[in-house]
């Protein structure tokens, strides 16, 4: 069994923002074209997912350039680019993984107020 190295870890986890990313979008679009509920939902937690997730992803990569320092198989200057990419796409996912998850706090929020309103209603 391998040791738990920092280009393991990164290995292991670095498909975590992107796969829920992917699916954030892909519902989103959905959610607009059907206008599901249920789409919205499923859209904004996959995108706070992968926001919760892609600070440590770039983190491990981060770490794991360190533990190369270079290697020779590796072309000069590819892993500072895709470090840079990375970085963009960092970004990117944490504001959109804010807003998602203030999204879905409000939309939770106001379903649970309007379930309140009409059970008011019901009893008065």
């Amino acid at each position: 069994m391998p040791t738990l190295t920092w280009p393991y870890a990164h290995l292991l986890i670095n498909h975590f923002p992107v796969v829920l990313t992917t699916l954030g979008l892909a519902t989103t679009v959905g959610g607009v074209l059907f206008g599901r509920r249920w789409l919205w939902l499923y859209s904004m937690g996959m995108l706070t997912l992968a926001a919760l997730i892609v600070y440590p992803v770039h983190f491990t990569g981060d770490q794991a350039d360190h533990a190369l320092r270079d290697p020779w198989y590796i072309k000069r200057g590819v892993i500072d680019a895709h470090d840079n990419a990375a970085g963009i796409a960092m970004i990117i996912i944490l504001i959109a993984g804010v807003v998602s998850a203030y999204g879905w706090w409000r939309a939770l929020k106001r379903r649970d107020s309007a379930q309140r309103l009409c059970a008011r209603t019901l009893m008065n």
